[in-house]
């Protein structure tokens, strides 16, 4: 081919490459077709390079790349690895055979598109990175050679788990006051036909179970939306006496059945962050709290300025404790440390509350952590920083 022509055809080459770019095709797909069309396994106008060599600026652009990319010559051999292939699969990946470097799926799959038939797979591999998810692709590179291209989506598929065993325990969780209120439904249509104490029973068991229904729904909706990109937070000044205040009268029936006194000490007194998410993590802090604390005992709520901007939000109570192996466990959504699923038997919880708390910590851009001694009680403290007034 003529210069000129040469020319004219990179530059359509081009254009069909910015095309792509504006049609909303994956950048790193369009580096490595401009890494092709610059140097790379087919070049035009120029004698035919061997596979995997190419020039500095297609070696440049496809380092580049964050996804591992092999070029593999028809022999099994690789010709071409980016940076991104080192870090992954280790160094000097050139010269050496493919089948020594990843599982047989992705032999396999070189093969084929070596053979022209281009395709694609998930993995779940051990690196020396950890365990990860891979999707591999790979696609024909022209005299029986191949590209692979290894995209991590171990977080992709980490939320796909998440969001299939959510459904999962809430299936569950639902099923069982929904059974419970059936039951009781039942029991009122036969035997509390002639008994009144039959009837109030049953009626209790219908309430108690409507109400784990509304909890575990509002938990929900509560963990949809911080879990959700569109839910934003909204800073403003306020006093957290204000928020003790409305904490008290919401506890001031369940403190009362169950003899707890709620008490607040606070050495901080006006913040600037996100009142509601505040409002959120100390409500199920106090929920939590008042579930497991022993009868005639004081669940404390504490706000200290660790620094000069950083807050540290406290529940303490007198209860039953968390064993120390799962510590950690209990902001596991649906997770509850006690065997029995139950802190006083009239107030089950949904297993929620203590993961709201973390994502809400999270979203103000806090932590939290458990400190807690079986039989003697527990403390969780939530640490949010900047945004204690100066």
């Amino acid at each position: 081919m003529r210069p000129a022509l040469a020319s004219t055809a990179l530059t359509l080459a081009g254009l069909g490459v910015a095309a792509l770019a504006w049609s909303g095709i994956d950048a790193q797909w369009i580096a490595i077709g401009v890494a092709l069309l610059t140097g790379g396994w087919v070049a035009v106008g120029a004698p035919r390079r061997r596979p995997g060599v190419l020039s500095e600026a297609g070696h440049t652009l496809l380092d580049g790349v964050v996804d591992p990319v092999l070029a593999v010559d028809a022999g099994g051999a690789v010709r071409y690895a980016n940076r991104a292939a080192a870090e992954v699969l280790g160094e000097r990946l050139v010269g050496r055979p493919i089948d020594g470097l990843v599982p047989d799926e992705v032999v396999e799959l070189c093969r084929r598109a070596g053979s022209g038939r281009g395709g694609t797979a998930r993995l779940d591999l051990t690196l020396a990175s950890g365990r990860v998810t891979l999707d591999v692709s790979g696609e024909p590179a022209g005299d029986g050679g191949a590209v692979l291209t290894l995209r991590d989506v171990t977080e992709l598929a980490r939320t796909a788990q998440l969001k299939a065993d959510l459904v999962a325990n809430a299936s569950h969780e639902l099923r069982t006051p929904l059974a419970s209120i059936r039951a009781a439904v039942e029991t009122m249509n036969d035997a509390g036909r002639d008994d009144e104490r039959v009837r109030t029973r049953a009626g209790e068991v219908i309430e108690t179970n409507a109400d784990r229904l509304q909890e575990l729904i509002d938990d929900l909706l509560d963990l949809s939306r911080l879990e959700s990109p569109d839910s934003g937070v909204n800073i403003e000044r306020f006093g957290l006496d204000a928020v003790c205040a409305q904490l008290g009268k919401m506890f001031e029936r369940v403190c009362g059945q169950r003899r707890l006194a709620l008490e607040f000490a606070l050495g901080v007194h006006e913040v600037e962050t996100d009142r509601s998410l505040v409002l959120l993590i100390l409500r199920n802090l106090v929920d939590n709290a008042t579930k497991f604390a022993h009868e005639g005992t004081i669940v404390r709520v504490s706000a200290t300025g660790t620094d000069e901007r950083t807050l540290e939000l406290g529940v303490a109570d007198r209860g039953i404790g968390i064993p120390s192996e799962l510590q950690q466990r209990v902001f596991e959504r649906f997770y509850q440390a006690d065997p029995a699923r139950t802190g006083q038997t009239r107030r089950r919880g949904s297993g929620l509350g203590l993961s709201i708390v973390k994502h809400a910590a999270q979203t103000l851009g806090g932590s939290v952590r458990v400190e807690s001694e079986v039989g003697k009680g527990t403390m969780i403290r939530v640490t949010l920083p900047g945004c204690v007034r100066a």
